[in-house]
């Protein structure tokens, strides 16, 4: 699994709007790109290709709630 790390700002401490801003960021993946992704926890993404993972952190780049980083 490929996975994307979304680094919340500090105005995002609670557990349930980063969970809630994150799943939303699937469902705007799967409905506005076509990019299959699931959720493993309150800021992961994980994704079974790399060319998914990397079209992902381009739609999500423009987000003014989270930065994109790669993870392991």
């Amino acid at each position: 699994m490929y996975t994307l790390k979304l680094i919340y700002k500090d105005s995002f401490a609670s557990y349930i709007l980063r969970d809630s801003h994150t799943m939303c960021a699937v469902i705007h993946l799967m409905v506005d790109h076509n990019i299959d992704c699931v959720q493993s926890n309150d800021t992961t993404l994980e994704f079974e290709s790399e060319r998914d993972r990397f079209l992902a952190a381009l739609a999500l780049s423009d987000s003014a709630c989270y930065t994109t980083q790669y993870g392991d």
